[in-house]
C-alpha cells in the first residue's frame, strides 16, 4: 500500500499510529488468501484480481490488454488512437466547456512507440497468462526476446518468468517481485 500525502493514513503514519507488517508476514498472508480464494472456486487471473472462470472483469482486461476505451463524464479517462485523455475533475468547468460546445479534456498525451511497448509489457504481464510473444512482435514489428534479452534471461534464471508455447508469464515467485523484471526491460 502506498500512503499518499494529505490523507488520514498519512496523518496516522506521521503520528506513529500505524503498524505495518514485515514483508515475510505480508507474503504469508497473501499466499494464504490466494489459497483460500482458489479453494472456494475463485481463480487468480491478474496480479490483484480473482474471479470465477468466465466471470473476469471485461472492463479491467481492456486495460491490461492495452485495448482502446472511451470514458464519458466528469473526470473520465479514454485511450484512443495512441492518445490518452482525461476530462476535467472540476464540475463547473466541465459544464461550462460542454455548454460552449467544447470537449472538457484537461489532459492529453500522445504515446510514443517506446511507451506503448513498455505499457504493453507491464499491463499484459499483470495477467496470470502473460502474453504471446508473437503478438508483441507482430504489433510492434520487432523482436521482444532480443529487445528484452537481459530481463528475460535474468527472469528465467531466477525463476520469476516462464516461457511456454510462445507465451511469457510470471511464476508465483515472479508476481511477488514483478517490478524488478520491468526495470530490466530495454525500453
Amino acid at each position: 500500500m502506498i500512503i499518499e500525502e494529505k490523507t488520514k493514513f498519512k496523518a496516522l503514519q506521521n503520528a506513529g499510529k500505524l503498524n505495518f507488517l514485515d514483508e515475510e508476514t505480508e507474503r504469508k498472508m497473501y499466499y494464504l488468501i490466494v489459497e483460500k480464494l482458489e479453494e472456494i472456486g475463485l481463480k487468480q487471473y491478474e496480479v490483484s484480481n480473482f474471479a470465477k472462470i468466465g466471470k473476469e472483469s471485461v472492463h479491467n482486461k481492456k486495460y491490461w490488454n492495452c485495448k482502446e476505451y472511451l470514458g464519458l463524464g466528469i473526470s473520465a479517462h479514454s485511450y484512443l488512437n495512441d492518445e490518452r485523455y482525461s476530462n476535467t475533475v472540476n464540475l463547473a468547468k466541465y459544464i461550462k466547456e460542454l455548454q460552449s460546445g467544447n470537449v472538457p479534456i484537461e489532459f492529453r498525451e500522445k504515446l510514443d512507440i517506446s511507451t506503448k511497448k513498455f505499457e504493453y509489457i507491464i499491463m499484459n504481464m499483470r495477467l496470470k497468462d502473460g502474453f504471446l510473444i508473437s503478438d508483441y512482435n507482430c504489433i510492434f514489428k520487432s523482436d521482444f526476446l532480443e529487445e528484452n534479452k537481459k530481463a528475460v534471461e535474468s527472469g528465467l534464471e531466477n525463476k520469476v518468468v516462464e516461457i511456454k508455447d510462445d507465451r511469457i508469464y510470471f511464476t508465483k515467485k515472479g508476481f511477488d517481485i514483478m517490478d524488478s523484471f520491468f526495470v530490466n526491460c530495454n525500453l
